[in-house]
């Protein structure tokens, strides 16, 4: 889906004070989140792994911000509960990313096909996820298609990530690990730290350098999986948003 520019959120759809700006400011995190989010996962830059933290603390105070707000300006509105569901739903997109950039530091994660594609999935959905909200903030309701987009991403983040854990647990790669020569040995990411101690102490070393890799990318594809899932549960709130705007918009 070709991304929308957020240039109609601006305009006052449904009177004096946009509820949907309050999602929108939201979304525009979520967005530059999951893109930097997909460039660290591709190019493994520190840069993209710190902005993914600050944007992270920041969508917290927004969030908190924006929850504010919607108590004061819109305490009578009959889609309060429906937009308090939605800024919530994207905030939860947006700390499964900075935990997956947080923790791939930490445990020192390497790049891979695999996560890359699970973060360009992650990044689609969410993207779409602020189409659909954009439209809304336009006065428009109509969002299948958005919602669809966000339930395709997850179904095909979920794919990856059961080829992921496919790949990962592959014991043709561990018997291939055990024979290596040290360049190869690393190529096959089993912990480029330890990879030429590994090389002097043996078969022994390899394997709990294998096993422990396993368990450090393991934890990351949990992580991102669980980011695709809360794409999708967004989009279910985003369909349940729209149906609410439909039967309160105003006639005429």
């Amino acid at each position: 889906m070709k991304e929308v520019k957020n240039e109609d959120v601006s305009r006052d759809a449904y009177g004096a004070n946009n509820i949907f700006k309050l999602i929108g400011s939201q979304c525009d995190l979520a967005v530059h989140a999951t893109d930097a989010l997909a460039v660290f996962l591709s190019q493994g830059s520190r840069e993209a792994a710190e902005q993914v933290g600050e944007l992270g603390l920041e969508a917290e105070l927004q969030r908190s911000n924006s929850l504010d707000a919607l108590r004061r300006e819109f305490s009578d509105s009959p889609l309060r509960e429906g937009v308090h569901s939605a800024i919530n739903s994207i905030v939860e997109i947006i700390h499964y990313v900075r935990t997956t950039a947080r923790e791939m530091e930490m445990l020192r994660v390497g790049k891979h096909a695999h996560l890359d594609q699970l973060g360009a999935l992650i990044k689609s959905g969410v993207t779409s996820l602020a189409n659909g909200y954009i439209r809304l903030a336009a006065g428009k309701t109509d969002v299948d298609d958005c919602v669809e987009e966000t339930r395709k991403a997850e179904r095909e983040a979920g794919d990856t990530y059961r080829d992921a854990l496919s790949d990962l647990f592959n014991l043709e790669s561990f018997h291939e690990a055990l024979d290596a020569k040290e360049a190869h040995f690393e190529h096959k990411f089993m912990g480029h730290y330890l990879s030429a101690k590994a090389d002097r102490h043996g078969a022994a070393t390899k394997a709990l350098i294998y096993v422990a890799d396993i368990f450090r990318r393991r934890e990351i594809l949990r992580h991102l999986s669980n980011a695709a899932d809360r794409v999708l549960i967004a989009g279910n709130v985003l369909h349940e948003v729209a149906a609410q705007a439909s039967s309160n918009k105003p006639k005429g």
